[in-house]
């Protein structure tokens, strides 16, 4: 059976991303040939290779589309964000799905060849001009607190344990906590087992779950959310078998559970040099009770590699939010991220 000519894209009901059907439905996602994400302006722009894209739409006119999806790392075209199958893997290059080693879909290039930042002053330390926030005042859309390296070798893992906090006492914001890579300060894409509460508007709720996200130019991917009640402890891990190949895997587990997910990507860059140990990114907040109602979350066991083995990152750490009482105490293998729900 040929399985190219039995599949046909469509969209699941309710759901913003899209997916492939064959006999049933498995999600997958879309894969980018674009180099190079370039920070500044409205959004994430990125040198595309076979089509002139479409200009990005100003921050605030994402915001207020229903086009648009707020992932991990800003607003991603919803047309270009794509779920993908446990133990899949992707190639970035090819554009390629593939199943067992075997080819059975090849994935169209976005339109859009970037996201739209999410901005606020953490933008700067990511290299861009710092544009003023979609939210003014104390709750910007972004990266609140967060702890990162630049290693001036290639990295060959990332691995961190958090425990899943409670639930906020007020729902309404989308909260992401991830340890992540990314191929250097000023981006060109990114590698991140996430913890989500609340809608992204493609998937989530008033819940605590777990999905694995990349993001290479204007392509979004991310595995299936599996849930993660308060309480539970989780690993996230990336990690590839040399520092001179392109591909990754992105995985967690829940280890209270044993349960866990992962899937495999071929990137566009064997660098990988920018090390989040802890990060906690808030969206669409208006008041501090709507963080998680503890007094902050430890990230713990960050065990960082190299070609040469393990490593000891010199983190620095970032306030971007300068309000809820938020701070950072951070190690060599952990961060403490803290704040007050009240």
């Amino acid at each position: 059976m040929i399985l190219l000519e039995s599949m046909r894209l469509r969209r699941r009901p309710h759901c913003r991303t899209r997916s492939f059907r064959y006999f049933a439905v498995f999600p997958l996602f879309v894969v980018s040939t674009a180099v190079l994400l370039l920070f500044g302006g409205m959004g994430v722009s990125v040198a595309s290779s076979s089509q002139t894209s479409l200009p990005l739409p100003s921050y605030e006119e994402a915001a207020i589309s229903t086009d648009w999806v707020l992932t991990p790392m800003g607003y991603a075209y919803a047309d270009c964000v794509y779920t993908v199958p446990d133990g899949a893997e992707v190639s970035v290059e090819d554009r390629a799905i593939l199943t067992n080693g075997v080819r059975y879909a090849t994935i169209p290039e976005c339109p859009y060849a970037g996201v739209v930042n999410m901005q606020n002053n953490s933008m700067a330390v990511r290299g861009s001009t710092g544009q003023s926030s979609l939210l003014q005042g104390s709750y910007p859309n972004d990266w609140w607190l967060d702890t990162w390296w630049d290693s001036p070798l290639d990295i060959m893992s990332l691995s961190a344990q958090w425990v899943v906090p409670a639930a906020p006492a007020t729902t309404g914001a989308l909260i992401y906590l991830f340890t992540s890579l990314q191929p250097s300060g000023a981006g060109g894409g990114i590698l991140q087992p996430v913890l989500q509460w609340g809608s992204n508007g493609a998937f989530g709720g008033n819940f605590w779950g777990m999905a694995n996200w990349s993001l290479f130019g204007g392509n979004m991917y991310h595995g299936n959310m599996m849930a993660t009640p308060t309480g539970h402890s989780i690993k996230g891990t990336i990690s590839r078998t040399s520092v001179t190949t392109k591909s990754w895997i992105v995985s967690f587990t829940d280890i209270t559970t044993g349960q866990s997910s992962d899937y495999s990507t071929t990137t566009n860059t064997s660098s990988w040099k920018a090390v989040q140990g802890g990060v906690l990114e808030v969206n669409n907040a208006t008041s501090c009770k709507q963080l998680p109602k503890t007094t902050g979350i430890s990230f713990t066991s960050i065990t960082v590699k190299n070609g040469n083995g393990t490593v000891t990152p010199s983190f620095v750490e970032h306030n971007h939010l300068g309000t809820c009482a938020s701070s950072i105490t951070r190690t060599t293998t952990s961060a403490v991220l803290q704040w007050s729900a009240s």
